[in-house]
């Protein structure tokens, strides 16, 4: 803890606080999302013998969008050694960017999608009291959204310019996007 509390006092003090907390709550699991949370968590968590752990990765390593840190490459190896922590990801291509990032072609990672398909079991009353709060009619046909953060990392112009692509081919396609971030201004058309 003393060479990591040189180089990164955060992440150091944030293993602490971590251990601390599973001291005094003696949780069964342990979830963390994020490379900084998932290191700090999860070393705090083998620290004090948590039965499982869940480690839920960015979409690219931390290299690929300007947050890698010295620490994180070797103690996500250290933990990925481990039998009782799980790697998830929201994609395979993501999973693929860690396991080239930490050189571990063979890191088992559980893939989760994002999104959920809610209207596929609504009923027609309930769709069409949403697209009526949405200003879109049925006979607009096929809906296509996506909720997410507006920010580089998430892409949202290149969504917009694929909706827009898609909108000459399809005029009746309506595309829909929620959420918010620094581009949110930028995205709305």
């Amino acid at each position: 803890m003393k060479n990591l509390s040189a180089t990164d006092p955060d992440i150091a003090d944030s293993i602490c606080r971590f251990t601390h907390e599973f001291w005094e709550a003696k949780p069964r699991v342990v979830h963390a999302w994020l490379d900084s949370t998932n290191i700090a968590a999860g070393l705090a968590a083998v620290i004090t013998g948590v039965p499982k752990i869940v480690l839920g990765c960015r979409n690219v390593g931390p290299a690929r969008v300007g947050l890698n840190r010295s620490y994180m490459k070797p103690l996500y190896r250290l933990l990925s050694r481990r039998k009782n922590v799980l790697f998830t990801n929201n994609s395979k291509a993501g999973s693929d960017d860690y396991k080239k990032w930490l050189d571990l072609p063979n890191l088992s990672t559980r893939i989760t999608p994002n999104g959920v398909n809610k209207f596929r079991d609504m009923d027609g009353l309930k769709s069409n009291k949403l697209r009526e709060s949405l200003n879109i009619s049925t006979a607009q046909g096929l809906i296509i959204g996506t909720i997410g953060r507006f920010a580089n990392q998430k892409r949202p112009l290149l969504w917009i310019r694929v909706a827009e692509q898609l909108a000459v081919q399809r005029p009746d396609m309506r595309f829909l996007m929620v959420g918010e971030g620094p581009l949110l201004g930028q995205c709305i058309r």
